[in-house]
């Protein structure tokens, strides 16, 4: 679960190493985001000569957590640090990256509606 000043890994090749997590948005009684929800970040440390800088803040998308979570099968998940993936101001990924699984990396509402049409699609 990562909440305020949690330090994450950058998982794609913005030029960013490392950002601190300044804000879980999704409501302002929201404390914890897991994998797949949107945060705002500052990054903390930059490649050399790389087009962000440090202390410039962005939007994000967790997607890998230290704390397990339940995948719909029964399975659990964890992984051995936090990281995320910047976003454009467009919502976009910066680049691509090999790293992001796609399941992984949806919100649970976009997880509910990927599991109906792919329901739908085996019944077929």
């Amino acid at each position: 679960m990562i909440h305020e000043y949690s330090i994450l890994r950058m998982a794609d090749n913005a030029g960013a190493r490392s950002a601190k997590c300044i804000r879980v948005l999704g409501g302002t009684k929201r404390r914890y985001a897991g994998v797949g929800d949107l945060i705002v970040v500052a990054v903390h440390d930059v490649l050399p000569n790389g087009p962000l800088k440090e202390g410039e803040v962005s939007r994000a998308v967790v997607v890998r957590t230290k704390k397990e979570f339940r995948r719909t099968d029964g399975s659990y998940i964890r992984f051995d640090e936090n990281a995320a993936v910047l976003l454009h101001a467009s919502s976009d990924l910066w680049h691509e990256s090999s790293e992001i699984d796609s399941s992984c990396a949806s919100s649970p509402s976009h997880r509910k509606s990927f599991r109906r049409s792919w329901h739908e699609d085996q019944t077929r």
